[in-house]
């Protein structure tokens, strides 16, 4: 990720999800790719400066947003396809057939929907609660200096508390 040179971080506690939320849309709207922004599952160790260690992907509401519009695209496709199949199959006289498929098609793309929204739903309360015991930590990698400086401003503004710049 940063291109063998020195690892720049920036890490900060956030009281709130929302705050961190914020963080991570200004952070990348400065430049920062979201793979160098991560949310430490455990303290830090002296010594250790990789983001990615131990910790859960930056993940954003479009993401998440993304995510459901993909599974529930790709269930109503297959089961589209199943049924267009199944009328060609038939020579077309499982027209009634198709009607159901297509159906369950919809049907499936639902489902879809609502299981991709839980995981959404659970790392937000997971986020809640480390924000209520003062652990929702934002750590931040910059792949050179002129980012870095970067990170810092941006983080405090949002409501970061405890910097910490290795």
């Amino acid at each position: 990720m940063s291109g063998g040179g020195p690892i720049h971080q920036v890490r900060g506690t956030f009281p709130s999800s929302e705050q961190v939320q914020k963080a991570i849309d200004k952070l990348q709207l400065a430049g920062f790719d979201r793979a160098f922004l991560s949310l430490p599952d455990r303290p830090r160790i002296a010594g250790e400066a990789r983001p990615e260690l131990d910790s859960t992907a930056a993940n954003t509401d479009t993401d998440a947003q993304q995510m459901r519009t993909l599974h529930t695209s790709m269930a109503a496709a297959v089961a589209a396809l199943a049924a267009t199949a199944v009328a060609l199959g038939t020579g077309g006289t499982a027209i009634i057939a198709l009607a159901g498929a297509a159906a369950a098609g919809a049907a499936a793309g639902g489902v879809m929907h609502v299981a991709s929204d839980l995981p959404n739903k659970s790392e937000q309360q997971d986020r809640d609660i480390k924000a209520d015991i003062g652990v929702l930590v934002l750590s931040v990698e910059a792949p050179s200096p002129e980012l870095m400086e970067k990170a810092a401003p941006i983080m405090r503004a949002e409501g970061a508390t405890d910097l910490e710049i290795t």
